[in-house]
């Protein structure tokens, strides 16, 4: 059994040796050719631009290591998505965590004559979610079950994806829908992509999550995030908004409902060291009520959760259509 998270989002000789894995009745030689050239000329790119970006390169860099020291294979899927979305993943077996690899599907591969600048994009973000599981193995691993700490590490390869487009293109003119998307969202802290592509509100989940490191008691900590969640449903109302603003209060609406759990219990486990195996959020009434009374309203709005769906098909329709 294997946990995936999917993504969207020195020149090497054109023989890379690769560990890959192909699914059955599938020309391996023919990814194996297609991914060793597209990873020859994404190292050239990264290696020869007169633009860096440090960041982008070392975790680059160090993850292409890995790949040709035989440390990370590279798997082709051809059961991932159709889409730029979820066209590949990066897998941790559930059994032996120390089993991982990359996995891509036909779509990456077969896009990349027409859309090289997004095959390179989604290729940055599987190199990020590699590097942070080498160099942040523990937290890594605990985002596999925590959904907060998976966002902010899927979070990171996105924002990763976007310096690298906005440092090694000058041109800028050819990108596509998502490309485009993101790099103007650097300037946002990736914030619109965050309630775009994973529907949080990632200012109020910042907000959240640092309520258990603040220096009070369980208790006043837990009421204040009772109450943030009344002041959250005291100030909804989807009156004379655009779909967009519609689409970002249900947002930050789902966010609170979504990750109430995690925050009820970080902030009961830092403050009275209470374990997950003895947590119940029963015993937390108050905010299972804010909770209940939230989702209700995210429940009986769900329709303009529609803006996410029609925006991505706006963008794969872009990748296919052009």
């Amino acid at each position: 059994m294997k946990t995936s998270i999917l993504l969207l989002f020195l020149v090497l000789p054109l023989i890379t040796p690769l560990n890959l894995i192909a699914q059955k009745n599938h020309d391996l030689k023919s990814f194996e050719n297609g991914f060793n050239n597209i990873l020859h000329n994404l190292d050239s790119i990264i290696s020869t631009s007169q633009n860096q970006n440090k960041l982008v390169k070392q975790h680059f860099d160090f993850v292409k290591s890995k790949i040709l020291n035989k440390e990370l294979p590279v798997v082709y899927d051809t059961n991932l998505d159709y889409n730029f979305v979820g066209c590949s993943s990066f897998d941790v077996s559930r059994d032996d965590n120390t089993k991982i690899s990359i996995s891509l599907g036909p779509y990456w591969l077969d896009k990349y004559k027409n859309y090289p600048t997004l095959i390179y994009a989604i290729l940055i973000n599987a190199f990020q979610l590699g590097y942070d599981y080498y160099n942040n193995q523990e937290l890594f691993l605990i985002s596999l079950e925590n959904h907060i700490e998976r966002l902010y590490f899927e979070m990171d390869a996105i924002t990763l994806e976007a310096l690298f487009l906005n440092t090694y293109f000058k041109d800028k003119n050819n990108f596509g829908y998502l490309e485009k998307y993101l790099i103007v969202d650097l300037q946002n802290d990736m914030n619109s992509s965050a309630t775009l592509f994973y529907k949080t509100d990632l200012t109020l989940l910042h907000e959240l999550d640092n309520l258990k490191s603040k220096d009070e008691g369980s208790k006043k900590l837990l009421k204040e995030f009772e109450k943030i969640g009344k002041e959250l449903l005291k100030n909804t109302s989807f009156k004379d908004k655009s779909d967009w603003d519609k689409y970002c209060l249900l947002v930050s609406l789902r966010t609170y409902v979504f990750y109430s759990k995690q925050i009820v219990f970080d902030i009961v486990h830092v403050k009275d060291n209470i374990s997950m195996e003895s947590f119940n959020f029963e015993n937390y009434p108050d905010n299972l009520k804010a909770l209940k009374d939230l989702k209700i309203i995210v429940n009986e709005n769900d329709m303009y959760f529609n803006y996410q769906e029609e925006t991505i098909k706006l963008f794969g329709d872009y990748y296919k259509n052009n």
